[in-house]
């Protein structure tokens, strides 16, 4: 396992970085000042808002993202057409609302900003975009603005004020991944987490411009997509060596379906910090979850604007796929019936055939400019073609039952694959 230069290697991601309040406060008065003067002297007044990249982009520069992502789209006062007005009114009133939150020192969410006014919001929808589009004309991320994607279920929208307490149960509100491994987290006020210590696995936690990370003791990662595959590969297993040392010498990790910000952030930055720590991924064979680890290794369509600081391009897929599936049935390890190979819903067939008609389907490790990508043995088109000719998928759960656990399945691959080398002790799961 190669050792980092330094254990503690501050986060200088642009994923972590923040704006302070003040810097974005001048930024959104500058263009409401540009407002008003144009207003005061008679002038055509226009807002100008750059929408984010829609889609995946074949590049992961975030200079280049940004030349890549459509023309600033303008909207006049008075407006041409009562369309245009209408956007006008309803870009103005939501800077008016993130500005007041910044100026309060207060966190709100989507979803208050939409009934503020529905009547003139009409679909949810609308806020959701132009609030990602301000932080994104802005360069700033969509925390530093101080809105939030959904409440808190355990606070009320009068108590977002952001005390060092009421911030530290946001951050646990949105936060949706679980951790658990040998490293520990620095905080700037001081504060050290040892993620070793987790035996239930911790919330994946948000990271901030100079925090400090130490994998000096890490020696791979695996990311499942399941909450309790994670629960099962992270409980205390009574066993021998090999099970000890798949246990405790990497990082566990999950965003319990498709992830969360902080999940792919963290991986992220591992990645690039530690290009030498492999990084694994394990999901259901099914159309759900080839999206997901695609949206690891490249970043979503929601997000795309931000892959440059998301991405894992070098995450490795080892399973489940069609040959895993066919080898536990030639080994009597699996049964094909109703309960273990289940039907491809039109949802999912829907899915498959949207992903191949996707270019980072087509085009594999040349999306993104990405050269690195590590498929052995997969090709991901193929796979998704064999779900819909078989109209079948499997899901995790199938290899529960292999040889007692998923554990022994895992130390499997970890010994296949080469993240843990084989010893004696590891003939019996071998075999």
């Amino acid at each position: 396992m190669a050792q980092p230069k330094n254990p503690y290697a501050l986060l200088r991601s642009p994923a972590f970085a923040r704006r302070p309040k003040a810097e974005v406060i001048t930024r959104i008065e500058a263009m409401i000042e540009a407002i008003v003067t144009d207003l005061s002297f008679g002038r055509p007044c226009t807002i100008a808002i750059q929408p984010r990249q829609s889609k995946l982009s074949r590049n992961l520069n975030e200079e280049t993202l940004r030349k890549e992502s459509n023309k600033s789209r303008s909207w006049n006062f008075h407006g041409k057409t009562g369309k245009e007005a209408w956007n006008f009114t309803v870009a103005l009133k939501v800077i008016e609302l993130v500005h007041q939150a910044l100026v309060d020192d207060a966190i709100t969410t989507k979803r208050n900003i939409y009934y503020k006014d529905p009547g003139l919001f009409v679909k949810q929808k609308v806020v959701d975009g132009l609030v990602d589009d301000l932080a994104f004309t802005l360069n700033v991320q969509r925390c530093d603005l101080n809105v939030v994607s959904y409440p808190f279920s355990h606070l009320t929208i009068a108590d977002y004020q952001p005390s060092q307490a009421l911030m530290a149960s946001a951050q646990d509100a949105m936060a949706k991944g679980l951790v658990a491994g040998p490293f520990t987290l620095l905080r700037n006020d001081g504060s050290l987490t040892n993620f070793e210590l987790e035996p239930e696995g911790a919330l994946v936690p948000p990271l901030s411009d100079g925090d400090k990370l130490d994998l000096s003791r890490v020696g791979w990662v695996l990311i499942v997509e399941k909450e309790s595959s994670f629960r099962a590969l992270n409980a205390d297993l009574d066993r021998d060596l090999p099970y000890e040392r798949l246990n405790k010498s990497g990082i566990l990790m999950t965003g319990k379906g498709y992830p969360d910000f902080n999940t792919r952030a963290l991986l992220h930055h591992i990645s690039i910090t530690e290009p030498m720590v492999p990084i694994y991924c394990l999901v259901d064979w099914d159309p759900d979850g080839i999206a997901i680890f695609w949206t690891y290794a490249y970043g979503s369509d929601s997000l795309a604007w931000m892959s440059h600081a998301l991405a894992v391009p070098s995450m490795t897929f080892i399973g489940l796929s069609s040959a895993d599936v066919v080898q536990l049935a030639n080994e009597g390890l699996l049964t094909f019936n109703e309960k273990t190979i289940l039907p491809l819903t039109s949802k999912d067939r829907a899915k498959a055939n949207a992903m191949l008609g996707r270019a980072c389907i087509d085009e594999g490790a040349a999306l993104l400019g990405m050269n690195n990508v590590n498929q052995p043995d997969t090709d991901w088109k193929h796979e998704l073609q064999i779900m819909l000719t078989m109209d079948k998928k499997a899901e995790i759960q199938i290899v529960d039952g292999v040889n007692g656990a998923l554990q022994d399945w895992v130390m499997r691959k970890a010994i296949w694959i080469g993240w843990i080398a084989a010893t004696s002790d590891d003939l019996p799961a071998i075999v």
